[in-house]
């Protein structure tokens, strides 16, 4: 016994060491958090690919020697799994092989079942694990890469947020006015429908000064509906949209500017609706931001100043264009 007591407490520990290679794994990615119901349909698919491969390879008719070539071949499938999924079906999948091979060993079939049981089992552990440590490396690598570029993006989408409130910050002064402008003469039609009721006017006059008080005030709300559209917070989803529309909102939230520093701003758009998929958010920023840009390059210049704004087709009739000219230097 005593000299059998160190093979028997190697062989032990090997096996409890693939049993945490092999069951860890899926019993810690328990849950697979934020997957669609597709993708969750499509690694059951990938897991039963690899379980059924596993099972054609060690329990057919292929001799030992193309046998043992041909439980190579599960690699590359394995390789696809941490490429496409992750830790989570890339620990399941390697599993899924595992117990094809191992129950396929044990009844003395497949290319590990040709020397003894402990042979065997020693060979095929050794096959598991390179295959289990090698997904898993892959799929923990690019989970990484996704943390990472998710991240890249939220810095990106704050930085785009930063960026459209400074851009309403500099045209607080114009957007205010424009806000105002219409509450204003809505309160005073207001007032003068009150006078009306008091003095006993005709319906018609009331009903008049009442319509010009809702005009004001849903120009107000246009206004407000236009800024609340340039500060979403959910930029990066596209979609489909008009590029004349994104751009004509973006030129009514700078045209108070323009007026108040008396520039013109001419709009040249395409005369059919251009769709484009795109993210509405960072096309209306971008345009605000090359208008304000052209406001300050032609601000304090001589002669006519002007910024103009054109939208188009290019001529493979695939693409919308933008294009920003002004009278500034340079």
């Amino acid at each position: 016994l005593s000299a059998e007591l160190p093979r028997l407490l190697g062989l032990s520990w090997i096996a409890e060491a693939m049993g945490v290679v092999l069951l860890a794994p899926p019993l810690l990615a328990v849950g697979w958090p934020g997957r669609p119901a597709v993708r969750h349909l499509e690694g059951v698919a990938w897991i039963a690919a690899a379980g059924a491969f596993t099972l054609a390879v060690h329990g057919g008719s292929l001799s030992a020697p193309a046998a043992l070539a041909a439980s190579y071949a599960v690699f590359p499938l394995i390789l696809a799994v941490a490429l496409r999924f992750g830790p989570a079906v890339t620990s399941a999948a390697v599993l899924a092989v595992a117990a094809a091979a191992l129950s396929c060993t044990a009844l003395g079939k497949g290319p590990f079942a040709q020397v003894g049981p402990v042979a065997d089992l020693l060979s095929l552990h050794a096959h598991l694990a390179m295959l289990g440590v090698t997904g898993l490396l892959l799929a923990a690598a690019r989970s990484e890469r996704d943390r990472a570029d998710r991240q890249a993006r939220e810095h990106l989408h704050t930085l785009a947020r930063a960026g459209r409130l400074g851009a309403v910050s500099s045209l607080a002064g114009g957007i205010a006015h424009e806000v105002n402008q219409p509450l204003a003469a809505a309160n005073s039609y207001a007032q003068g429908a009150q006078r009306m009721l008091r003095a006993g006017r005709p319906r018609e006059e009331v009903a008049a000064a009442l319509e010009a008080v809702v005009r004001g005030n849903e120009r107000a709300a246009e206004v407000v509906r236009r800024l609340r559209a340039f500060l979403r917070s959910d930029a990066g989803e596209r979609e489909a949209a008009d590029l004349n529309t994104l751009v004509g909102e973006a030129i009514e939230l700078v045209i108070p500017e323009y007026r108040r520093h008396r520039i013109g701003l001419l709009s040249d758009r395409h005369p059919e609706p251009l769709a484009v998929w795109a993210d509405p958010v960072a096309i209306r920023q971008v345009v605000v931001n090359l208008l304000q840009n052209a406001l300050e390059a032609v601000l304090g210049g001589e002669g006519l100043a002007w910024v103009q704004v054109t939208t188009r087709r290019d001529p493979g009739g695939r693409w919308g264009e933008v294009a920003v000219a002004d009278s500034g230097p340079g």
